[in-house]
C-alpha cells in the first residue's frame, strides 16, 4: 500500500486494508517487493557513484557532529528540546533510508555507519 492510499484511508478502513495484506498471495508479495526494490533503486542511484558516496559520508558526518540535545542557552523549554530531538531523528531516518536503499543490491553499503 502506498503512502497516498494510507493517507486517503483512516480509522477502520485503514485497519481493514492493512489486515488484507496478511492474506496476500505469493505473487502479490513478489509484485510488492519488486515495486519496493524499484523505489530503492530510485533513491540509491545518486549515491552509487564515488561522488555520491562522498556526499553521503559527509551528510553522515554533519549529522553526527551536531549535538543531540541542545544546550540550555539555546533551548529554554522541554517542547523546544522535544522538537529538536524529533528533527534529529528525522535526519537520521533519512540517512537510514538512503543506506538501506543502497544495501538492497549491495550489502557492503551497510558498512556506512549512521
Amino acid at each position: 500500500m502506498n503512502i497516498e492510499k494510507m493517507i486517503e484511508l483512516s480509522g477502520w478502513d485503514l485497519q481493514d486494508a492493512m489486515a488484507a495484506r496478511q492474506h496476500e498471495t505469493p505473487e502479490e508479495r513478489a509484485a510488492r517487493s519488486a515495486e519496493a526494490l524499484k523505489h530503492a533503486d530510485i533513491i540509491a542511484a545518486p549515491f552509487r557513484t564515488e561522488a555520491g558516496r562522498a556526499c553521503l559520508s559527509r551528510l553522515i558526518d554533519m549529522v553526527r557532529e551536531r549535538p543531540f540535545v541542545l544546550l540550555p542557552v539555546q533551548a529554554f523549554t522541554a517542547e523546544q528540546q522535544a522538537l529538536y530531538g524529533a528533527m534529529r531523528q528525522g535526519q537520521m531516518q533519512i540517512l537510514n533510508v538512503i543506506r538501506n536503499a543502497l544495501s538492497a543490491h549491495d550489502p557492503s553499503a551497510r558498512k556506512l555507519e549512521t
